[in-house]
């Protein structure tokens, strides 16, 4: 019995939880590319990290205030969750989506941080962590993100019933 006990404990595989935030400005999703990854072209990611005892939301926000400047209300679209298998690790990734669009979308920016220009948002004051942050269509933000994530993607155009034909090639 003792021996069963130990084992069940020992099976039990611990899930690392994560929470990100999906932006998506007039058809375009906000990525993120970590500073280790800077001369990778497919290593883009959600603006992400693990739920640190505080609710999934809450960490979610931060994340996206530290990695990209950007401060969003608690009123999100819709979420779900994915999960995947990085290193060995079970992760489960939940993801809250937020509509915006371009206009809506300046007021969130933290004054001197960053500027919305083009395709790209433009750092204004450097983050160690983070090397850029870009606007993608989400047909390319699939070919960018890491492969493991590619799945958030593949979930927003379904949701979203986008045609990949029908999404916006670029972000002006």
């Amino acid at each position: 019995m003792i021996w069963l006990k130990l084992f069940e404990a020992f099976k039990k595989e611990k899930v690392n939880k994560l929470s990100g935030v999906a932006v998506l400005v007039d058809g375009n999703i906000l990525l993120v590319l970590p500073d280790k990854f800077k001369h990778s072209r497919v290593k883009w990611s959600l603006p992400k990290g693990h739920v640190d005892g505080r609710n999934s939301l809450t960490s979610a926000l931060k994340e996206l205030k530290e990695e990209a400047g950007i401060k969003l209300d608690r009123n999100y679209d819709y979420k779900f969750t994915v999960n995947y298998r990085k290193s060995g690790i079970t992760k489960e990734l939940e993801v809250f989506v937020y509509h915006r669009t371009r206009e809506d979308f300046t007021k969130y920016l933290k004054p001197n941080s960053l500027s919305l220009k083009n395709k790209t948002i433009q750092r204004v004051i450097g983050e160690e962590e983070i090397y850029n942050i870009k606007f993608f269509p989400l047909n390319k933000a699939r070919k960018r993100m890491e492969s493991i994530q590619r799945q958030v993607i593949d979930h927003l155009i379904e949701e979203e019933d986008i045609d990949e034909h029908d999404i916006n090639p670029e972000f002006d």
